[in-house]
């Protein structure tokens, strides 16, 4: 494949999401790194600040968010809101090239352009865009870890081809009927992870149809399925890589190792690819960054059997499950 020479002016970056106290230094970052780029605000609630250094600020309709579950502790699924205004920012797009960021991240840097031309073979019959999208390895997970979540790729960050983004993203909503869906005969749940819908639907309009019936229903078939399809589309980076940085804690692995502990190293994904697309590369031994996870995921492990034993004794599960979680906190 011939090198891309990517210049600042035929990358556009879509900044998508609710206002963050971070937009004005995101932007002001990305046009240190790429000065003559256009940048695009884009979220489904409205801003509060006026960024005169953005080329267009898009505000669209709230479609709304759901609960993942009908625990106590549920966070939001805030899927649809994700679809709506990441495709309204790409819509307006004119550049060969876009980079995909929500709006509580900073870029660091440029080089993740270097990446863009490595690793481009696939396996025969997997491929879904005209080139391999860079995306983030946190928040892609592992079907064989404890989350075995399969089909669950990472929707923080993306960088290529606008045409291969918008395809991406050029999905339905989440319909009603997966807001709250029956999972094993009892519990409550939506149907998919985010991330889970995004990608799936993508590969059900591009005549893929992988038998995934909801989030965790993890299979041989369907793990084999995902990694061909992660080493075929994706190139998965590390925060460093991708030149960003966020100061939210669930993106720091000493206070969220639970969180990181599922996902992929990207030494994890060069395994793959070199399993099915690249037998000759030479993959290091020694994964660093699994070993910094595994530290920190060990004293979570020792954190919640501590927090459960101090616990068992609450009658009440969903009491007993915020005890639980106050105690590893303040272990943290």
């Amino acid at each position: 494949m011939e090198l891309q020479n990517i210049q600042s002016k035929n990358i556009t970056f879509v900044i998508q999401g609710p206002e963050s106290p971070v937009i004005q230094e995101s932007i002001n970052n990305i046009l240190k790194y790429f000065p003559e780029s256009k940048i695009i605000l884009s979220s489904t609630s409205s801003y509060n600040s006026e960024y005169p250094n953005a080329d267009l600020i898009i505000v669209s309709s709230d479609p709304g968010a759901i609960n993942y579950s009908n625990s106590f502790d549920s966070r939001l699924n805030n899927i649809n809101r994700q679809i709506v205004s990441t495709f309204a920012g790409l819509e307006q797009v004119k550049t060969e090239f876009v980079f995909k960021l929500r709006a509580d991240f900073l870029l660091t840097g440029s080089s993740f352009l270097d990446f863009f031309d490595k690793y481009e073979k696939n396996v025969e019959g997997y491929k879904i865009f005209k080139h391999k999208i860079l995306a983030c390895s946190y928040f892609t997970r592992n079907p064989k870890s404890y989350q075995p979540y399969p089909f669950h790729i990472s929707d923080l960050i993306f960088f290529g081809y606008l045409q291969d983004v918008k395809k991406l993203y050029d999905i339905p909503l989440m319909p009603k009927e997966e807001e709250r869906f029956i999972i094993k005969g009892k519990s409550i749940w939506c149907r998919y992870m985010p991330e889970q819908y995004l990608l799936l639907n993508c590969l059900k309009k591009n005549n893929f149809n992988f038998h995934c019936n909801y989030f965790d229903f993890c299979t041989p078939e369907n793990i084999l399925e995902t990694e061909k399809i992660f080493c075929s589309n994706f190139i998965l980076l590390n925060f460093k890589q991708l030149c960003v940085s966020s100061t939210k804690d669930t993106f720091i692995v000493k206070k969220s190792p639970r969180s990181f502990a599922s996902c992929y190293t990207p030494n994890e994904w060069l395994g793959i690819y070199k399993k099915y697309c690249e037998p000759n590369l030479i993959v290091n031994s020694f994964d660093e960054e699994r070993t910094h996870i595994n530290k920190y995921f060990r004293k979570y492990k020792y954190y919640n059997l501590l927090a459960k034993l101090l616990t068992f004794w609450i009658p009440v599960s969903d009491t007993r499950k915020f005890m639980r979680h106050r105690i590893i906190d303040i272990l943290k």
